[in-house]
């Protein structure tokens, strides 16, 4: 009976697959800032900070402060006006720095927070 309502559910709102609609009422039922599994996936794998077997970042939110926080350390004497700034586009997935950007600011480890090479011919 379950499987018959919520095929019937993914197919009014225009779902692909019962695993969309998944994703979609676990999203709205809870303030679970991922879109889906694999989002939350991808964070935990890549971009979440962990020092060993210690992990730093707690929360996405964790991760936003985080690098909010190392990006406004670049500014002289912006203090923590520029570092709320930086966490208000941040919050929310508004706006997503390059991988290492998200992977590196703010951590202690030894990696470029340059996105983009160029390289001599």
């Amino acid at each position: 009976m379950a499987d018959i309502w919520l095929n019937r559910l993914t197919q009014s709102l225009g779902y692909i697959s019962t695993h969309d609609v998944s994703d979609a009422m676990l999203k709205h039922m809870s303030n679970d800032p991922f879109s889906s599994a694999m989002s939350r996936h991808i964070w935990e794998a890549k971009y979440r900070y962990r020092e060993g077997a210690v992990v730093r970042d707690s929360s996405i939110e964790d991760t936003w402060r985080r690098i909010a926080t190392a990006l406004a350390g670049l500014e002289a004497g912006t203090g923590a006006d520029r570092q709320a700034q930086f966490y208000s586009v941040l919050e929310g997935f508004t706006f997503l720095p390059g991988g290492r950007i998200q992977a590196g600011a703010g951590t202690a480890h030894k990696a470029t927070l340059f996105n983009c090479f160029v390289m001599g011919v």
